[in-house]
């Protein structure tokens, strides 16, 4: 089957596309397979996330009830309190993120009946502690180390289950990573292939194309040279190639009889030529001797009309300026009435700037009360360390990891401590700067009324302005009217004159076209001549 040059250069790049595409459907696939992988990743870390929120809370609540056991004191409660509810929000929420994975909820379910129980133990401790057996009920219940044991097993099967969670996210992390490379690979192999195939395609149409166009341009060059006698051979090819070589040829045929013809054509227009320029060079002289005579008397009206129209112009001018004069007085009024709408505006922007600026500043003071807040909480989380630590002396071995958790909780009271005296520094810089911007506002209160009282009194000498501009404008309207009607009369004069002078320059500019176009013709023919010459037939 014979293709044509475009259906070549389309099955090309239609093969192209079809590899893109398929790298575009693979690429999607393997995208899609790093996104679920990601999306596993994201989802177990927040599971471990909640795992460590869970444990943090048995400690938070174990912490509390010793600080209560110890001191007696109900305010020691408060990490108990708040560890309840954080215990209970963090095991709905990994039953829901594990709700695909039986296993994961397996564990929860597991731990669900042990946290119970020792939140129970806990509480038992406590009512120990509040009841008429004092310190010495509840440290015995303690001494049984039933709840030590409680703790153990719970943090056991936590820390399982933290394992197992990482080791699935590692997983997932591998999962998408392979998926990348994958998408990858597949996008740089379908690159490299669609371009050895557009290169192939390429090179078989330049060597299609540019062959049988290197001789077109051969020929096209020898005809431009004036040889007409070159021979364009015929060709059997049916692409665009094979049609441009027949057309060529066709084309030369038709240049040689259209150029024997014009050789006669020429010879015949030239003897014409020559006869016609003597006729119009006798009309030409005569149409410039009338035009001449016209000329002299159009010249005389023109001066008296000239003098009429310079006295019109100015009065004309006058009246302009005038009418200028009265827009501008316009225009400038109603730029002062906007200048007062737009201070008025600037106003009452400044009111609302006051107005918040002074919110601002009752909340800085709120936020003070904050911080003086949260000084006292690490104050008492501090004492409450202390005591922990001695607590943790007191066990001996057993004592130290809850040591370390004592140690912890005095670090982040004294961060706390630190933080809230870097925002009591923040606040009175604010309070500062509060002050400056109320001052500023008042200025400005001030600069914008004293602005609304000029634009009053420029309104006023500008309105006075404009009425006197209005009388100047009706007299210089009455001066361009009288001139007006005096140079009407001159105008019908000058009228008649200047249709005479138009018609013989009109006849003179004729037989002078006529007889440019006479030579212009003769010379064509002699030039036409000269071509058809320069050609071998």
């Amino acid at each position: 089957m014979k293709w044509n040059i475009g259906t070549r250069i389309g099955s090309g790049y239609a093969l192209a596309l079809v590899i893109f595409g398929l790298a575009g459907i693979l690429t999607y696939l393997s995208i899609n397979a790093a996104v679920r992988s990601e999306e596993g990743v994201d989802r177990t870390g927040q599971v471990l996330l909640a795992a460590y929120v869970l444990e943090t809370g048995l400690v938070n609540a174990e912490t509390g009830q010793r600080g209560f056991l110890i001191t007696g004191q109900e305010k020691y409660l408060e990490p108990y309190k708040s560890a309840q509810a954080e215990i209970k929000i963090s095991l709905a929420k990994l039953r829901d993120l594990t709700a695909d994975n039986y296993k994961q909820q397996g564990v929860v379910d597991a731990l669900e009946p042990l946290i119970a129980e020792r939140m129970t133990t806990l509480e038992t401790g406590i009512d120990l502690r509040r009841g008429s057996g004092g310190f010495a009920a509840a440290q015995a219940n303690i001494l049984t180390g039933k709840g030590k044991a409680e703790l153990d097993n719970i943090r056991r099967q936590i820390s399982v289950f933290i394992l197992n969670i990482e080791a699935a996210r590692e997983a997932y992390k591998s999962d998408s990573l392979a998926a990348s490379g994958r998408s990858q690979l597949i996008a740089i192999w379908a690159f490299l292939i669609a371009t050895l195939i557009l290169i192939a395609v390429g090179l078989k149409i330049s060597r299609d194309i540019a062959g049988p166009i290197g001789e077109v341009v051969a020929l096209a060059e020898k005809i431009a040279a004036g040889d007409l006698t070159v021979n364009v051979p015929i060709t059997e090819a049916q692409d665009e190639t094979g049609a441009l070589f027949n057309s060529f040829g066709r084309m030369v045929s038709s240049l040689r009889t259209a150029n024997a013809s014009i050789f006669e054509v020429t010879n015949e227009l030239s003897s014409s030529g020559n006869e016609m320029a003597a006729s119009v060079a006798e009309l030409t002289a005569s149409s410039a001797e009338a035009d001449a005579t016209a000329t002299e008397a159009a010249t005389t009206i023109d001066e008296v009309k000239q003098t009429a129209q310079a006295t019109a112009q100015k009065a004309r001018l006058v009246t302009d300026t005038a009418l200028k004069t009265s827009q501008v007085s316009q225009d400038g009024q109603k730029a002062v009435d906007e200048t007062g709408l737009k201070m008025k505006k600037i106003s009452d922007q400044i009111n609302i700037i006051s107005d918040g600026i002074m919110k601002l500043s009752g909340q800085s003071q709120a936020i003070g009360e904050i911080a003086y807040t949260v000084t006292s909480l690490a104050e008492q989380s501090n004492i409450l360390a202390v005591n922990a630590s001695i607590e943790a002396s007191k066990a001996g071995e057993a004592g130290k990891g809850f040591a370390v958790v004592a140690q912890e909780v005095k670090n982040l009271a004294e961060q706390s401590r630190q933080a809230t005296a870097q925002i009591r520094v923040i606040l009175n810089d604010v309070q500062k700067i509060i002050s400056t911007a109320v001052m500023s506002t008042e200025q400005g209160m001030k600069a914008v009324s004293e602005g609304v009282s000029q634009t009053a009194e420029a309104g006023k000498a500008i309105n006075a302005m404009s009425a006197a501009i209005s009388e100047a404008v009706q007299a210089a309207t009455q001066i361009a009217a009288s001139s007006s009607q005096q140079i009407v009369g001159m105008d019908q004069v000058a009228l008649a004159a200047g249709n005479i002078r138009q018609a013989a320059a009109q006849n003179l500019a004729g037989s002078r076209q006529v007889e440019v176009a006479t030579k212009n013709l003769n010379e064509l023919g002699k030039k036409l001549q000269r071509i058809t010459a320069g050609f071998k037939l």
